[in-house]
């Protein structure tokens, strides 16, 4: 039973610590972020043992080998009398295909948008425009978004319509 808290104990600790996000704020704005990466060895104390399903090309906790992080920043650049306000974000991701941070990393800029909040026209809704992660159903065990809407553009989120919203 002691072996058996001696093997197990270390792979907890690494899974609980291993995706982590962060948020702070302050007159200046707020930052949030997201850090993601893949730990272990294997038992012949080597590099970590990735695996892959037939046909999945990731599956959660199973064969997560790769770094991913994004770090942002959403400050109000204006704000009028009436209560509307104006919010810019900016945010850059991070990832590599290991957890080695070498020569095949893609840093981006993954995010950069401004979104009209509160304006009295819009009886609710805000009005955005930029490049910005939009409506990402996904299947989060597989890491498969099964639809993006993300990408460069504008539009208006939150219309009131009857009991729902639509953008």
């Amino acid at each position: 039973m002691q072996q058996f808290f001696k093997k197990t104990l270390p792979v907890a600790i690494t899974l609980a610590f291993s995706a982590v996000s962060a948020h702070a704020s302050d007159a200046a704005g707020e930052f949030s972020g997201y850090f993601r990466a893949g730990v272990g060895s294997n038992d012949k104390s080597g590099k970590q043992a990735c695996y892959g399903l037939e046909g999945v090309p990731k599956y959660r906790f199973g064969n997560e080998c790769d770094l991913y992080g994004e770090f942002a920043y959403t400050k109000e650049l204006a704000k009028s009398s009436n209560g509307a306000s104006f919010v810019g974000t900016v945010m850059t991701s991070i990832y590599s295909p290991t957890s080695d941070v070498g020569s095949d990393n893609k840093l981006e800029l993954a995010q950069m948008m401004v979104e009209a909040k509160n304006l009295p026209m819009l009886q609710g809704a805000s009005a955005w425009i930029g490049k910005r992660f939009y409506d990402r159903p996904d299947i989060h065990v597989l890491d498969f978004k099964y639809l993006h809407g993300d990408g460069v553009g504008g539009g208006i989120a939150g219309i009131a319509m009857g009991p729902g919203k639509f953008s």
